[in-house]
């Protein structure tokens, strides 16, 4: 992963960016669950510069901010993830509590960040060194209505617990939106459970100038017109389709890959009531307006449509691309059979199947992990009696017959 480097390195390269004119800006941030105002907030970053430096936050860091169980994913795993964006230029493991060692190595010209965030990582000194070296600063409000990434989590991790309740304890009445329990620290918190789907305001995503940075989406019914389009460039186009609930680098490894065998990538999302047909209870998390734009952002993907049927094989019968691109799993080994395979060939398409990239991380995991941070809130101090050593156990009674301890009233 090229994009990834170490201080000493990426200094020397940004050093030798500013020789050549160009201006460098810098942001931090956790990126732990990726959403679509994650990669918004990244490319208007982008178009205050040239040159987009994204200092991850560690492993380290994050236990220290967030406590036990955090983060969720990996420090590289989520420099990786990032690293599909192709408004991201550079990535950096950075402490959020030792950035003013990063701002004296990497001199960035402009530095990018929320209000809230510029409150949260100035600890030693950092606004007098920018200040003196005139690095500008970007302080932008966060667009309303926020969704922060624990917001998501909780809401996950809410609904995992609902279902555990359910499954142990039968069909009954559990709002987990009205309960209130202590978290750490012993603050009062509230269940994020309002409603089963995130829906994030929708934004059309900010363009550079021109330069092709954001995919499009195409109307389901404009899928032929699509096809008549690119068949007439030329193009070679590949068809891939998968609920993208909640993105994660192997989803982006499986989306690159299926670039790599055409021109053009066509990206197709189950519509909400689809996923929710097909994954049961809780799905999708994510609405589909917010999942296409996410998928939109990632630098291999050109088209993304959402269908509101049972399978693909009407978005195949439209689009006509020449490679479908799916998973090769257990469940799909006679796909040869399929309605969908007859249909491609049907036309001289071809079928490529590959697995999963990303065989220990998935939508799954990354649901249940979240749910067991919550459980471990709720019930943390439930779990350290549990946990004690020894049982439980008085101290050696002492006769008291004088009944001296006896209070008279």
């Amino acid at each position: 992963m090229t994009k990834l480097h170490n201080i000493r390195d990426l200094s020397k390269l940004l050093k030798d960016h500013q020789k050549n004119g160009k201006r460098v800006v810098f942001t931090v941030g956790a990126y732990d669950l990726l959403h679509c105002d994650h990669a918004s907030y990244l490319l208007e970053a982008k178009t205050k510069g040239d040159i987009l430096v994204v200092g991850i936050e560690s492993n380290i860091s994050r236990k220290e901010e967030k406590g036990l169980g955090h983060p969720l994913i990996d420090e590289k795993t989520r420099a990786e993830m990032l690293s599909f964006f192709s408004f991201v230029d550079y990535l950096v493991i950075v402490h959020r509590k030792k950035l003013l060692s990063v701002f004296k190595s990497l001199k960035p010209n402009i530095f990018y960040t929320t209000y809230e965030n510029w409150h949260s990582i100035i600890w030693h000194g950092e606004a007098g060194f920018l200040e003196q070296n005139k690095i500008k600063v970007i302080k932008v409000p966060r667009k309303a209505p926020y969704v922060a990434t624990s917001t998501l989590v909780n809401n996950i991790a809410d609904l995992k617990i609902k279902e555990i309740m359910e499954h142990f304890f039968g069909k009954i009445k559990i709002d987990l939106s009205t309960g209130d329990f202590s978290g750490r620290g012993g603050t009062r918190q509230k269940s994020s459970i309002k409603d089963n789907i995130i829906k994030f305001p929708y934004r059309e995503p900010v363009n550079l100038m021109g330069i092709p940075f954001i995919g499009l989406q195409v109307e389901f019914s404009n899928l032929e017109k699509l096809h008549n389009r690119l068949k007439k460039e030329g193009k070679t186009v590949v068809f891939t389709a998968g609920s993208y609930d909640l993105l994660h680098v192997g989803h982006a490894r499986f989306l690159q890959k299926a670039k790599s065998l055409g021109d053009i990538l066509v990206v197709g999302i189950p519509s909400n009531e689809q996923v929710a047909k097909a994954k049961g209870r809780g799905r999708p998390i994510v609405d589909e307006l917010s999942r296409a734009l996410l998928l939109r952002h990632l630098g291999c993907v050109d088209f993304v449509v959402i269908f509101n049927n049972p399978t693909v094989l009407q978005c195949l019968q439209n689009l006509k691309p020449d490679i479908f691109y799916t998973v090769k799993e257990e469940w799909n080994s006679g796909f040869k059979e399929s309605l969908e395979y007859k249909e491609v060939k049907s036309y001289n398409g071809k079928v490529a199947r590959v697995p999963r990239q990303s065989p220990f991380l998935s939508a799954s995991s990354i649901i249940d992990k979240s749910a067991g941070i919550r459980i471990q809130q709720i019930f943390e101090e439930f779990l350290k009696l549990a946990r004690a050593k020894s049982a439980l156990a008085e101290k050696k009674w002492q006769d008291n017959s004088d009944n001296s301890d006896v209070e008279w009233n």
